[in-house]
């Protein structure tokens, strides 16, 4: 974790340029677009789990407005997917070991020449076809050349129709989707699946409960992907930990009126934080010729922002969530996304949004109602206020960034609106945001306990 850590600590003005080459071209404010039918989409990203509940990589896709215009749809499916290909090759340089990425596309993608360079981020590639029909001798022969590549192909599991009959035994993984589906009719297709391809794995997607999730498991399938990763619970009655109110009362030191001195005292009470300080800015700022030996040197070398933003973290992380990595990275990548849509606006508007794009995710990291787990923080009025009632300034930022994410293109339509932005520019920021989390480091690591 200190790679990374350092890499935060000393500010995201130090890492890569968010505009990688090959980069989506859009306009990066104003609804309306310079088309008369532009082209929008957003970018689905959910974290994939294998069955001990550890996180082995993501499931990504563009998702469209789907017109019903069967030819124009395929245009449009061929462009989206050409896009999230040369996306995802901006991520190849820091994407993390022993994650995967599955990704969704058309037909016509298998024949992109640069679809074979996205092999570094162990990619599965979830083919979208019509399985009524059998498929072509030319997508037979993309997929045997993706495979010799190092890609692997996912299929969705309907045996009995004639594309899936001829493609199962060139396929790596196996799809139950679970939306919409009987349990009954999901046994019956993994156990025959089981029986007639068992070198096939098989992965459940829209899983949408812990109830779900147990399902999966008995049906064998090894990996899961859902909107269980995610679900608020009945928290009522959970208190905080007595380290993170303590660490919740130096950040208010932080972001008032206290002084280096009463700041540094307030430090100094928690022997355990006062060490982890010193050690991390000297890890951090190694290249100085005389390192930190008191607090208040420290903390002259890291400043506020940047201390804030370190016990940010600490206030995330506890012993009651081991599993928080994820959910940490989750809360990185929306508080960047949310900063890159405020572009426009100024420094301190900035600083609140990636506050609040951290900080929206606090209540399923505590585990705590969302009112308990900001009450001990003096968090700015429109941070509060998108966070408790959805309202206030800052509040349409937050709707565009989770709408994004699971990919609800007419709710981010709505919301992209109200801050000046097309959707696909929030998809690219997205993409943006993904590749600095990734940059500064693997998230997957133990996260930081308080002690």
């Amino acid at each position: 974790m200190l790679a990374w850590l350092k890499r935060f600590l000393l500010g995201r003005e130090a890492l890569p340029a968010t505009t990688p080459a090959g980069a989506m071209q859009h306009p990066d404010s104003g609804a309306a677009a310079s088309t008369e039918d532009p082209l929008e989409a957003a970018l689905q990203r959910q974290d994939i789990f294998d069955r001990e509940g550890r996180a082995t990589g993501y499931l990504m896709q563009l998702r469209d407005a789907a017109p019903t215009n069967l030819r124009k749809r395929a245009g449009v499916r061929a462009l989206l997917d050409g896009v999230l290909i040369r996306e995802l090759r901006n991520l190849v340089a820091h994407w993390p070991a022993e994650r995967g990425c599955h990704i969704a596309l058309g037909p016509v993608a298998l024949a992109d020449p640069q679809l074979a360079e996205l092999a570094p981020l162990r990619v599965t590639v979830l083919l979208d076809l019509d399985l009524r029909h059998p498929p072509r001798d030319s997508l037979i022969q993309h997929i045997v050349t993706l495979r010799r590549a190092g890609l692997r192909i996912a299929l969705e599991a309907q045996p009995g129709l004639p594309g899936f009959e001829a493609l199962a035994s060139r396929t790596d993984v196996f799809i139950q989707r679970f939306e919409g589906q009987r349990y009954d009719a999901l046994r019956r297709t993994a156990t025959l699946l089981g029986r007639q391809y068992p070198q096939c794995q098989q992965m459940a997607v829209e899983v949408s409960d812990p109830e779900e999730l147990e399902l999966a498991h008995q049906l064998g399938c090894v990996t899961v992907s859902g909107n269980f990763s995610q679900l608020r619970g009945d928290w009522n009655g959970r208190r905080m930990l007595p380290e993170q109110l303590r660490v919740a009362e130096l950040l208010n030191h932080l972001d008032d009126a206290s002084t280096t001195p009463q700041i540094a005292e307030a430090l100094r009470q928690d022997i355990g934080l006062s060490y982890r300080v010193l050690r991390y800015v000297n890890a951090a700022a190694n290249g100085l010729q005389t390192p930190a030996g008191t607090v208040e040197q420290a903390l002259l070398i890291l400043g506020r922002t940047r201390l804030y933003r370190w016990l940010s973290l600490l206030f995330f992380t506890s012993r009651d969530a081991p599993g928080g990595s994820p959910l940490m990275e989750a809360a990185l990548v929306r508080g960047r996304m949310m900063e890159l849509m405020a572009g426009s606006l100024s420094p301190k508007a900035r600083e609140e949004l990636f506050m609040l794009g951290i900080f929206s995710l606090l209540d399923l990291m505590l585990k705590l109602p969302m009112s308990e787990a900001i009450s001990p923080l003096h968090l700015p009025d429109g941070v509060s206020a998108a966070l408790l009632t959805r309202s206030g300034p800052y509040a349409a930022y937050l709707d565009a960034a989770e709408s994004c994410e699971k990919g609800e293109l007419q709710t981010l339509m709505r919301a992209a609106t109200q801050i000046s932005l097309r959707p696909m520019r929030i998809s690219q920021m997205h993409f943006e945001a993904l590749a600095w989390a990734q940059a500064l480091g693997d998230m997957r690591e133990a996260p930081v306990q308080i002690s």
